[in-house]
C-alpha cells in the first residue's frame, strides 16, 4: 500500500494552493488535495517521490519577494458598452484578451462551469471570452494550467494568465525564467474562500438543488449599471432561485469580513501585489473628466 503524507514542501500554514509544485512533479508523486476547510493542498505519494527538492524549489512561498513600484497607473473601463456592461467590473481584462486571441495568443483565466467545478481554462477563440467573465469570490482550481502554459511558451505561442496575485506567483516560481511571451494580470485581492465553503452555503440556501447543476454569481448589474454584491445562484436553466445582497447574505459577509479566508492568502498577497506586469482592481465613485 502507497505511503501517504503531506509534506512540508513550505510551511502548511503559508501554503496558497498555487499547484506550482503539483505542475512540477515529474515522477506523478503529488497530487492537490482539500483539508478541513476545503483548501486545496499538496499530498505526497512516499512510494513515487524521489526527493528531488524540485517541489520546493518552484513553490513562490520559499522564495523572497521583491517589490516594484508600478511603472503607470491608469482609472478605465472598456470602450465597448456591451463588454463592458458584460463584465462585472470594468471589463478591462476582457480588453487585453481579445488583443492576446486576435495577435493569436491564448488566454488562461477562471471559468464557472457549476458549483462543483470552478478552475482554470485555457481559450483561443473569442467568443469563449465570455466564460471567464464575472467577480468569482471562491479558490479557483489551477490543475494541470502551469504544465500547459510552458508547452505553450515552448511553441512560441503567446499567453495571458489571469488569476490571483498568488496564482501568478506560482505560475512566475513554476516557469523559473522569464518569457517574452508571457503576459500576467493579476486580480487584486484580499483572498478567497474554498470552494468547500462555498457549495456548503449553497447547499444552505438550495438543499433541494444539486450543486453540480447550479451556477452562481457575486455581483449583478442593475438596469442603470450599478453592482450589486451577493449571492446570486441560477439553476441549469439560468433562471434564478436564490438572491441575496450584502449585507444581508452570510457568504458575502465571511468573505468581506475575512472570517470565510484563510490568513496566508492575505499575507503572500501583501508580498507580491508590485511584482507583475498588470494588476486590475475593481474600484467605484471616479467620475469621469469631460
Amino acid at each position: 500500500m502507497a505511503r501517504i503524507k503531506r509534506m512540508d514542501i513550505c510551511k502548511y500554514e503559508s501554503c496558497t494552493g498555487c499547484a506550482s509544485c503539483f505542475n512540477s512533479c515529474y515522477h506523478g508523486a503529488i497530487t492537490m488535495e482539500p483539508d478541513t476547510l476545503g483548501y486545496l493542498r499538496p499530498l505526497i505519494n512516499e512510494t513515487k517521490c524521489v526527493d528531488c527538492g524540485l517541489c520546493q524549489t518552484v513553490c513562490p512561498v520559499n522564495h523572497e519577494v521583491s517589490s516594484h513600484y508600478p511603472l503607470s497607473s491608469y482609472v478605465a473601463t472598456a470602450k465597448d458598452k456591451s463588454e463592458m456592461f458584460s463584465s462585472t467590473s470594468g471589463g478591462l481584462a476582457s480588453v487585453i484578451a481579445r488583443v492576446i486571441i486576435k495577435s493569436g495568443g491564448l488566454v488562461y483565466g477562471c471559468e464557472e462551469k457549476n458549483c462543483e467545478e470552478i478552475c482554470h481554462s485555457r481559450i483561443e477563440k473569442e467568443v469563449d471570452i465570455d466564460k471567464l467573465k464575472g467577480s468569482k469570490y471562491v479558490q479557483s482550481t489551477i490543475g494541470d494550467s502551469f504544465l500547459k502554459i510552458k508547452n505553450d511558451l515552448k511553441n512560441k505561442r503567446k499567453v495571458l494568465f489571469i488569476g490571483t496575485p498568488c496564482q501568478v506567483a506560482g505560475l512566475r516560481n513554476y516557469l523559473r525564467k522569464k518569457h517574452d511571451e508571457l503576459y500576467t494580470i493579476d486580480l487584486i485581492c484580499h483572498g478567497v474562500p474554498s470552494q468547500k465553503i462555498l457549495r456548503d452555503a449553497v447547499k444552505a440556501y438550495v438543499p433541494r438543488e444539486s450543486t453540480n447543476m447550479c451556477k452562481v454569481s457575486f455581483r449583478q448589474r442593475d438596469v442603470k449599471g450599478k453592482s450589486h454584491y451577493g449571492l446570486f445562484i441560477d439553476n441549469q436553466e439560468g433562471g434564478r432561485i436564490f438572491e441575496e445582497e450584502f449585507p444581508k447574505n452570510t457568504y458575502i459577509v465571511g468573505f468581506w469580513m475575512h472570517s470565510s479566508i484563510e490568513k496566508v492568502v492575505i499575507i503572500v498577497y501583501m508580498q507580491n501585489v508590485k511584482e507583475y506586469q498588470i494588476s486590475l482592481l475593481a474600484i467605484t465613485g471616479i467620475k469621469k473628466k469631460r
